[in-house]
């Protein structure tokens, strides 16, 4: 007996994000490792749809080997923490004398 192809993505109901099932039934398990509940949108295609408020999930699209661009409310904390951060100058920089892995084998020796 076949069993029935698997759809390209899947999302709960009230899931924001498409993810890749790699198993079917009550609860289908994503290439993510996450499980799938609720009623369930499914479609067949290497990209889900657009345009219907949800997005791709980055774990599922990579595992896919999809092309997968960030939602902008994802980027945007990234981008003010960017904005944030203090760059200093690599000679201000007190890096330790000596190496610690050699200090380590050094004692377990």
């Amino acid at each position: 007996m076949d069993l029935p192809e698997l759809p390209g993505w899947m999302a709960g109901d009230k899931e924001r994000l498409w993810h890749a099932p790699v198993s079917g039934g009550y609860e289908p398990e994503a290439e993510c490792g996450h499980r799938i509940q609720g009623r369930v949108h499914a479609r067949r295609g290497v990209y889900p749809p657009q345009g219907d408020g949800r997005s791709m999930c980055p774990a599922c699209a990579i595992r896919r080997d999809v092309f997968w661009q960030a939602p902008v409310d994802l980027l945007r904390p990234l981008e003010e923490a960017i904005a944030r951060v203090v760059f200093v100058a690599p000679e201000l920089i007190k890096w330790p004398d000596e190496d610690f892995d050699e200090v380590l084998l050094a004692q377990a020796a």
